[in-house]
């Protein structure tokens, strides 16, 4: 009597040879590009096909899915990035054996700026943040007197008129991270305060804004 041939299990003969290293930016509540990530991974062998997973951790243990949003860690002070990092793991359609396919840095940013302080002292109107990021601004002039600014004037002092402090109107600061890397879609915060020369200023009480 003939016993029937069996074969062995099929063995995986293809590897992960480049790893997953990228590295992405973000805001808050974005997700990470995995099909970006997963172009990075490069093989060889006999074709074996292999499925990717991604997880939270190095243990596999928290699956991430496509399109899920990653949330600024909690840690974060709101004035730079912080990494959070995404875990590949390759599965082998030859027989299941996983192998670690890489990972994703992922700079992810808070979605607003930290609210700047404000402070109109009648002479000027200054400004403050907590990050030292950039500000721009622009005045629009509601009273105007001589030797103040008029309507659509911007510039890096503004000078109440000294000897009829009288001028009124609005600033529009706009505060932006200049780190490169931050998306466009999570940088610049914008607000508004009134200013009134209704004091008597000293021609060299500084400059507009200070930061």
């Amino acid at each position: 009597m003939m016993v029937p041939f069996t074969c062995a299990a099929a063995v995986c003969s293809q590897t992960v040879d480049t790893p997953a290293a990228e590295v992405q930016y973000t805001c808050d509540g974005d997700a990470a590009d995995l099909l970006t990530a997963e172009g990075a991974i490069a093989y060889s062998g006999d074709g074996s096909v292999f499925t990717i997973e991604w997880f939270m951790d190095a243990a596999y243990t928290m699956p991430y899915a496509a399109g899920t949003a990653i949330a600024y860690p909690a840690a974060g002070n709101g004035c730079s990035s912080s990494p959070v990092t995404l875990y590949a793991r390759a599965t082998c359609s030859d027989d299941s054996s996983t192998s670690d396919a890489g990972t994703i840095t992922v700079n992810v940013y808070p979605a607003t700026l930290p609210t700047p302080t404000i402070i109109n002292n009648d002479c000027m109107v200054e400004i403050s943040d907590d990050c030292g990021f950039d500000a721009s601004y622009s005045i629009a002039v509601t009273v105007d007197a001589a030797g103040g600014y008029t309507d659509g004037d911007t510039g890096t002092t503004y000078q109440c008129p000294a000897a009829s402090p009288t001028e009124t109107g609005t600033v529009t600061y706009t505060l932006t991270d200049s780190d490169p890397n931050r998306p466009a879609t999570c940088n610049g915060f914008t607000t508004t305060v009134n200013f009134n020369c209704g004091g008597v200023c000293n021609a060299n009480s500084g400059n507009f804004p200070q930061n």
